[in-house]
């Protein structure tokens, strides 16, 4: 397989674009440990060459105690906090990863301490190990340089400074010869491939890709915020800090070198901190020796050290998911439709989403834990979704309604669109495919284009009382590239008399004046109720239509209207009267939706 081009130093430095945040990991036996803020993730891929992956909850103890978030007090509390973990999580990953293999017999002091112990032999274990680990630490890295510039004090004197850097020279030194000699130990060249894949894969998601192994393996396998980069940070901010004790007695030194190792470790971790959310040149002076230093302790991945690495990851999201990802916000958005009274708010939720951040369905449906919105996507699915809250239609929140088959522009100055007057397309396509056609309360547009659309021979006129409607429907004929001829006219008022038409079709207002308010908010709060109000009894306007359209229509010609489901009986008595022959469709749900009244030759007075 060929490698793909990794990231230099500097570029890997950068901080543009790259998403914040507070995930970090560390490498174990076969596997990576990655940590959230409140979930811990460790997969490890055991002897079978399968992923087992567990997580725990973290006991965040500055929640109950907050002076253990303070700056360099928090630093402290990590740094132990760390070292615990480690101790557990690399037990734990050893078990897993030697599963089926013969276990070593326990030693007679092991024996020992475990029946004397008992149930607590595992947590003195982890005890005694964190604590000869700091202990050999502070060793090997503060008393051993101080006891190595012993030996150069005859040449030098007292001067405290030029003490304070040898000692730190040689402590960085000690440092890298102990890193370097660990890639001597065969069976760490492993554990550090998997560190490689755990700073690819925190690289890879907070550049905001999907994580596969193909996008993993591209980004680099250096970080600011590792533990590698932590350690040469202890060792400068050591150097910079003792320089300022005012010591030169070796015993004063020794003690000074281990009292201050706390406080030296909570300035780094602020340092650490900071440098990682930030980009510029001192930042980058800072942290590059550490990058450096990652050299050493990071290698590059196999496609297996990735993918465990990816399952960490997405373990810690799927608990821990992030503010901006996609599965969470639909969720929260969720939450706050069904809480507003939205029947279907899971699919609202995903649809406005798609709408703001310019999605497919598909890829809403099929998101990661990883997968996040940018900023401004974010924003604007808040917004969306914050209107919604307060009841305010969709098609008015992402501006566009779907209507037979075709998208339409929508605004509050026209009503939104409804499945069930695609009837009126339906017929009217069905009863004609040329001559002159006039459409009434044409809103929209969208029955007046979509009609055009289907049948481009029928010369269309579209009126609408409203100039404001209007304009939206002549941009919706110029999107769909229809031509429909646009007029305004309250109904046939202000309609040239002596025209006539094959056919007439309006979808009037046909609501009781009275009924309105008890509408529900999405409809009453929000669409004009020039569109919904039918008057007294809700016939006003279709009567008006029914009565006036034998005038403008031609003999032969039919006159298609939608009306309430309540009103057919007087709609058919009245047009029956008018016209040669009415009749009442019904719609999919089985209601009278639309009155068709055919013209005679000879037009009855009426």
């Amino acid at each position: 397989m060929e490698k793909s081009k990794q990231p230099s130093i500097r570029e890997a430095l950068k901080n543009s674009g790259v998403r914040q945040t507070p995930i970090g990991g560390q490498a174990v036996m076969e596997g990576v440990m990655m940590r959230g803020k409140k979930i811990m993730a460790v997969s490890v891929r055991a002897p079978d060459g399968n992923i087992k992956t567990f997580q725990s909850d973290i006991v965040n103890l500055a929640e109950k105690y907050p002076i253990l978030n303070w700056p360099i007090v928090r630093g402290v509390v990590s740094f132990i906090s760390s070292l615990a973990i480690g101790y557990k999580i690399i037990t734990q990953s050893s078990e897993v990863a030697m599963e089926g293999l013969e276990e070593e017999e326990e030693g007679k002091f092991e024996a020992f301490l475990r029946s004397k112990l008992g149930d607590r032999f595992n947590d003195f274990l982890m005890t005694a190990t964190v604590i000869l680990g700091v202990a050999f630490s502070i060793g090997l890295f503060m008393l051993l340089p101080v006891g190595l510039g012993q030996l150069v004090k005859p040449l030098i004197g007292d001067n405290r400074y030029i003490l304070s850097v040898i000692e730190g020279v040689l402590r960085i030194g000690i440092l890298v010869g102990y890193m370097l000699l660990l890639t001597r130990v065969e069976e760490l060249r492993r554990v550090f491939g998997y560190h490689g894949a755990e700073h690819k894969t925190i690289n890879c998601f907070e550049h905001g890709e999907p994580l596969t192994v193909e996008n993993v393996r591209k980004h680099s396998r250096l970080h600011k915020r590792c533990g590698t980069s932590f350690l040469f940070l202890v060792m400068l901010i050591a150097l910079a800090v003792f320089m300022f004790v005012p010591s030169s007695n070796f015993v004063t030194r020794l003690i000074s070198r281990v009292l201050l190792v706390p406080i030296i470790a909570g300035i780094s971790y602020e340092v650490l901190k900071w440098a990682g959310r930030n980009d510029n040149p001192l930042v980058n002076a800072i942290s590059f020796p550490g990058m450096c230093l990652q050299k050493i302790t990071t290698d590059e991945p196999d496609d297996d050290m990735i993918k465990t690495a990816i399952s960490a990851l997405r373990a810690v999201l799927r608990f821990e998911p992030e503010e901006k990802g996609i599965i969470a916000l639909t969720a929260s958005a969720e939450r706050s439709l069904s809480a507003a009274g939205i029947d279907d708010a899971r699919k609202e939720a995903r649809a406005l989403l798609t709408r703001a951040a310019d999605m497919r369905l598909a890829d809403v449906l099929l998101a990661q834990p990883e997968d996040a919105l940018s900023d401004e996507q974010a924003k604007r699915y808040e917004k969306f979704v914050s209107r919604r809250v307060k009841r305010e239609p969709m098609a008015y929140i992402v501006g566009v309604k779907e209507f037979y088959r075709l998208e339409f522009e929508v605004t509050p100055d026209v009503l939104i669109p409804r499945p069930e007057t695609e009837m009126l397309v339906e017929l009217a396509s069905g009863l004609a495919d040329v001559g002159k056609v006039l459409e009434l309360c044409t809103g929209s547009g969208c029955v007046a284009v979509s009609l055009a659309k289907e049948k481009p021979l029928l010369y269309i006129t579209a009126a609408d009382i409203s100039e404001k409607a209007l304009r939206v429907a002549r941009r919706n004929a110029q999107k769909h590239n229809v031509n429909v001829l646009f007029a305004q006219s309250d109904l046939f008022t202000q309609l040239p008399p002596v025209v006539r038409y094959d056919m007439i079709i309006a979808n009037p207002p046909y609501i009781r004046s009275g009924d309105i308010s008890t509408l529900a908010p999405d409809i009453k709060d929000y669409e004009p109720k020039i569109a919904l109000d039918g008057g007294l009894d809700g016939s006003a306007v279709v009567f008006g239509i029914i009565r006036q359209a034998k005038s403008f229509l031609t003999p032969g010609g039919v006159l298609l209207v939608e009306i309430g489901p309540d009103q057919s009986d007087d709609v058919l008595a009245l047009a029956s009267r008018v016209y040669d022959h009415c009749e009442i469709k019904k719609d999919l749900a089985g209601l009278d939706r639309v009155a068709v009244a055919y013209m005679s030759a000879t037009v009855k007075a009426g």
